[in-house]
């Protein structure tokens, strides 16, 4: 071999053992060198390019990745500092749970809402449901387990805590998402822990438990086989000024409430919440009986509040059901039956505070709903209509009014008795409607040509105007568009009012009258003498006409005194200039004895029974009080 030729063999040689050096230190990811080659060979030289240039895209890559690496880390970091703002925002502990090994990992906020921040931060769900409520640990076992079975995707479960971790009850919710295989294997369950006592059950106004947590305890209750009354109080603002605003009133209502009823049940321990309706309610052990409780809620319960500085006065309506009188003890139908019990206490007059809850309560309360329940079909299909009773004038044997009542006739019942359905008319703010049909079906009387030929056009037709009409600010003029919709001149119409209807407001209710009398109505004082106000009436409202109560004139056979009391009435009556006429005239020695008293109307059984007005066109009728006349003295 020649010079020239060794000297190449060895260029080349020392070029290719400089390219093979320069990858070897690739291999050690060092991607920073160059190959310079000192040869003549093209070949060698074009190695040298193609290896400098795949270190160069090497390089590339390698600075791309890096940079990539470098956003992918910053968003990591940045979606953890998210995250865990999130989670330090909701205040919401965290775990992770391994199924395999059941090794449960929690964090340092899970541990102080269970009230153990100095334990370890590593547990087992056998450890967690330890701490859960005897009665929502089922809960939680099923929850997980629909999460394993693949039954739910993610879990989510509320739960108590037991009472003696935090001296007092908290209630969590854990939710939670899983991370599965292929085989849809459960490899890990996480997620957060939420303390959700204040929102669902505690009020964070006054403090006082929600219905929800009434209800769990009284299931807990339920559970153990023990007996439960519930105390179910509503205040009503009767007078004086609110305070700062309605709701600080409220406030202050129900913390009083709560006070006083911590104060009057002698027997703890009490759970005190608010339930639907702005009640308090006690839930408290059946040892006393709930007549005992309701004795001592009537003497002790306060009625008025200062607050700020002023003084409300308060109407108290307490209802109280004991689970062991119950047939269905279960939470709902406790609370229900208080609630029941409460609201007739509301619709009872002043001075009733508590009802107790009981079988025949319970009766009554049925009954009454079926009432209401058939009236409102009554006013539906127009099933209200009047019967009329005569007012006679037993001077000229001829007829002075008829009274229109009314009547409910139910299509497979027949005539239902009307004072249930008048109490149902008043509970549901039905009235209105009831006396518009009634009013209607008495006016056919005025329109009958038969009735006109049997007693002439001069009879009036007498109504009788609900409290709840008399009380309206537009009364008047309510009361005469009625008047007018039934096509009868306001002069026929004589309208009848009780002590009750003007009780409330007597000033009101004379005003009214007046503006009825002025448009021709006559006005009649009902049942007088069942009041406490009497004579005080017959001096402050516009009347014409006494109508004096079948109570004065009972007694009139027996008692000389009731006579005489009878006698003044209507004397004092007739020297005020108000027509009188004497009502519950059943038997004929009655008659003889009031016919005496100067007057000549009366009403009542012994003349005819309410009925349709078909009846009064019949003969037998004007036969029968033309006889009854004949027998008086001096006829």
């Amino acid at each position: 071999m020649t010079d020239r030729s060794s000297r190449s063999a060895s260029s080349t040689r020392e070029a290719i053992a400089q390219i093979a050096n320069t990858l070897c230190d690739v291999v050690d990811n060092r991607f920073d060198l160059r190959v310079d080659v000192d040869s003549d060979d093209l070949e060698i030289q074009k190695l040298a390019m193609l290896v400098n240039f795949v270190l160069e895209q090497i390089r590339r890559n390698l600075s791309a990745v890096e940079e990539a690496r470098a956003d992918l880390e910053k968003r990591v970091v940045e979606r953890t500092e998210r995250l865990n703002l999130v989670i330090d925002g909701a205040n919401d502990g965290v775990w992770e749970w391994l199924p395999d090994t059941d090794q449960l990992l929690v964090s340092d906020r899970w541990l102080e809402q269970i009230g153990r921040p100095d334990s370890s931060r590593d547990w087992t769900t056998a450890g967690w449901i330890e701490l859960v409520h005897r009665r929502d640990a089922p809960m939680i076992r099923r929850a997980i387990r629909r999460v394993l079975t693949g039954e739910d995707e993610h879990l989510r479960v509320e739960f108590r805590l037991r009472e003696d971790l935090l001296g007092q009850e908290r209630l969590m919710l854990a939710r939670g998402a899983t991370l599965r295989d292929h085989r849809g294997h459960v490899l890990r369950l996480g997620g957060t822990q939420t303390d959700i006592t204040r929102r669902f059950w505690t009020d964070p106004e006054t403090g006082l438990f929600t219905e929800r947590a009434l209800m769990a305890h009284l299931g807990d209750r339920d559970l153990d086989g023990e007996d439960s009354i519930a105390i179910m109080v509503r205040m009503r603002i009767l007078g004086g000024s609110a305070a700062s605003s309605p709701e600080d009133s409220l406030r202050a209502i129900h913390q009083h409430v709560a006070q006083l009823l911590s104060d009057i049940i002698p027997h703890g321990p009490l759970r005190i919440g608010l339930t639907s309706g702005d009640a308090v309610t006690a839930i408290a052990p059946a040892t006393t009986a709930p007549e005992m409780l309701s004795a001592a809620l009537e003497r002790d319960m306060e009625t008025t509040l200062v607050v700020g500085n002023e003084r409300l006065w308060l109407r108290p309506a307490v209802g109280i059901a004991d689970t062991s009188t119950l047939d269905n003890r279960d939470p709902a139908t406790l609370l229900e039956s208080a609630r029941m019990a409460m609201r007739a206490v509301r619709q009872r007059p002043a001075g009733t505070v508590t009802q107790v809850f009981s079988r025949r309560f319970q009766q009554r309360m049925l009954a009454d709903r079926d009432a209401e329940h058939v009236l409102s079909q009554a006013i539906s299909h127009q099933w209200i209509t009047a019967h009329l009773q005569p007012v006679v004038d037993m001077a000229s044997g001829g007829i002075h009014a008829f009274e229109g009542l009314m009547r409910l006739h139910h299509p497979d019942l027949g005539l239902l008795p009307p004072g249930v359905y008048l109490d149902a008319a008043q509970r549901t703010g039905s009235m209105d409607a009831v006396t518009r049909q009634a009013f209607a079906a008495a006016a056919e009387a005025i329109h009958c040509p038969a009735m006109a030929e049997r007693f002439g056009d001069g009879f009036l037709l007498s109504l009788n105007i609900a409290p709840e009409q008399l009380a309206s600010r537009s009364a008047a003029d309510e009361l005469l568009t009625l008047i007018r919709d039934l096509d009868i001149p306001v002069n026929r119409i004589q309208l009848e009012v009780t002590e009750r209807s003007v009780l409330n407001d007597p000033g009101h209710a004379a005003e009214v009258l007046e503006q009825l009398q002025a448009a021709g109505a006559v006005i009649a004082m009902d049942d007088f003498g069942t009041g406490y106000s009497s004579l005080a009436y017959l001096q402050q409202l516009p009347l014409d006409v006494l109508k004096i109560d079948k109570s004065l004139v009972d007694p009139i056979i027996s008692s000389t005194r009731a006579l005489r009391v009878l006698t003044t009435i209507v004397r004092l009556a007739e020297d005020i200039g108000l027509q009188v006429v004497i009502e519950g005239v059943e038997t004929e020695s009655q008659l003889q004895a009031v016919s005496q008293l100067g007057t000549n109307l009366f009403q009542g059984f012994l003349f005819a029974r309410p009925q349709p007005p078909r009846t009064f066109t019949q003969p037998g009728f004007m036969n029968h009080i033309t006889h009854l006349q004949q027998r008086l003295p001096g006829h």
